[in-house]
This record gives C-alpha cells, sequence and structure tokens, in this order.
C-alpha cells in the first residue's frame, strides 16, 4: 500500500530485524536508519504516537492472524507481500 512503512516495530521493541517485503509493482524505497528514526520521534510527537498505535495494531494483527491460521490446521505465514516506501533499520 502506498505509503506503508516497516521495521518500525523491531526499533521500538529492540530486536533484530525481522521484516521484509516484497512490492508488487515498481516502489520507491526510501531507507531510514534507527538515530534518524528515533530522533524524528523526539522531535514530532503526534507522528510518535500514530506509529506507536500503528505497531500495536501490526503486532495485534500478526498474532491474530498466526493464531486463527494455526486453528484451521494451517501453517503461519512466511511472506507478506506489501507495497512500501519507507524501511526503518
Amino acid at each position: 500500500m502506498e505509503g506503508s512503512y516497516f521495521g518500525d516495530v523491531d526499533i521500538l521493541v529492540e530486536r533484530a530485524r525481522g521484516e521484509s517485503a516484497i512490492a508488487e509493482t515498481d516502489a520507491e524505497v526510501w531507507k531510514i536508519g534507527k538515530q534518524v528514526f528515533l530522533k524524528l520521534l523526539d522531535e514530532y510527537d503526534d507522528v510518535k504516537i500514530l506509529i506507536i498505535e500503528n505497531a500495536m495494531l501490526k503486532v495485534l494483527s500478526i498474532i491474530i492472524l498466526v493464531y486463527d491460521r494455526r486453528s484451521i490446521g494451517k501453517p503461519p505465514l512466511k511472506q507478506f507481500r506489501i507495497k512500501t516506501f519507507f524501511y526503518f533499520s
């Protein structure tokens, strides 16, 4: 989806990068390093709130997806296909 981003949860919970993406179409990808990402969050409280809320929703969605797939006897998904523009590392 245009304007999507990933890698934010990894930074917020201080874990090694665990996400990747495959673009379904041509995509412009911007890489924003960890220190710049954290500085932006410190400088813009409104953005910080949105990023943290979205990160919580991502984690909850993954938990629900894994649970739902296991409950019907299917293995968890190994790959998500998204069109992305931002990658935080």
